[in-house]
């Protein structure tokens, strides 16, 4: 229940061995591993949007037996719904952002901030020229996956299982000339996903997610532009899901402690949203606001990966 936040990253490695002594001998000093702390402060995340004069006479005046208020009151609790999933977007965003990039950068309204969670640069590759997967005859999708993963087990002791991508980026794989050579001799015959993961599975690498979220950010000027959580080019290779790469914080807004009560056991973080008034012109605004930021302690279990 803070704004403030702190980790050590590096949560995963792998356990160097014990020696085995002699009795009564002394054990050998370990060697202190050198801990990378991360701190920061999670920033509230708000929207609002008013409440029209034309509804509010919906609500106040209506018309008998033609359903106003019922409608208004249709109308508030959809607004109230946009408010809410518009801080939820951008919840996904920054945890995309953490996991498809490894690093936040936001510049916008004069809001202005960086942070890099510290991925390995050895987990980090753009593909060029026919090395990428969008090369369908001259690319080797799998050589690169198996590279990957052996570089992965060989930093961490952890073998990625999971890779998160985009439609487009699997059907890249399902046209591979490469990849159909070892399930079929048919050159008139493409690959079907089903024959894609049992080969993946085959070979031990990572079993494919496909991702293709999509958010709208919206401009001072109205303006709306279409936004993916992960870029259609990435692959992010993952662990297991029983490991835990990190966690999304959320903590106390001011909107959640001014409508408590201080007695009450109620929580102040997650999503709030409320309802207020002014009175030249009259009208009501509804927000929503959320004091949320993603952490990263396992940045080194994961690979980001750019192939077309």
């Amino acid at each position: 229940n803070d704004l403030r936040y702190e980790y050590i990253k590096g949560s995963y490695e792998k356990p160097i061995m014990g020696s085995i002594m002699a009795w009564d001998a002394e054990a050998p000093i370990a060697g202190k591993k050198g801990l990378v702390t991360i701190s920061g402060e999670m920033p509230p995340i708000k929207r609002k949007v008013k409440v029209e004069e034309k509804e509010l006479i919906k609500f106040f005046a209506p018309r008998a037996g033609l359903g106003d208020k019922e409608q208004a009151i249709n109308d508030i609790y959809d607004l109230v719904d946009q408010m809410v999933n518009s801080c939820r977007a951008r919840m996904e965003w920054l945890r995309w952002q953490a996991i498809g990039t490894g690093a936040i950068t936001y510049d916008e309204g004069g809001m202005i901030f960086s942070v890099d969670y510290g991925v390995p640069a050895s987990q980090k590759e753009t593909l060029l020229t026919t090395a990428r997967w969008s090369d369908l005859d001259d690319s080797d999708p799998l050589g690169d996956l198996e590279r990957w993963a052996e570089a992965h087990v060989t930093n961490t002791g952890i073998r990625p299982e999971r890779m998160v991508m985009s439609l487009k980026t699997r059907n890249y794989l399902l046209k591979n000339e490469a990849i159909r050579q070892i399930i079929t001799n048919n050159a008139n015959v493409y690959v079907s996903p089903e024959q894609l993961n049992q080969l993946l599975q085959t070979f031990n690498l990572p079993q494919i997610i496909i991702y293709d979220a999509k958010v709208l950010t919206e401009a001072m000027a109205g303006t709306k532009t279409e936004t993916r959580l992960l870029a259609e080019d990435v692959v992010v290779l993952l662990p297991a899901a029983s490991y835990n790469l990190g966690k999304l914080l959320q903590g106390p807004t001011a909107e959640a402690l001014a409508m408590m009560n201080l007695s009450s056991s109620t929580k102040a973080e997650g999503v709030v949203a409320v309802i207020y008034t002014k009175e030249d012109p009259p009208s009501y605004w509804i927000k929503a606001a959320v004091t949320a930021f993603p952490t990263l302690p396992g940045a080194e279990l994961i690979g980001i990966y750019n192939v077309w």
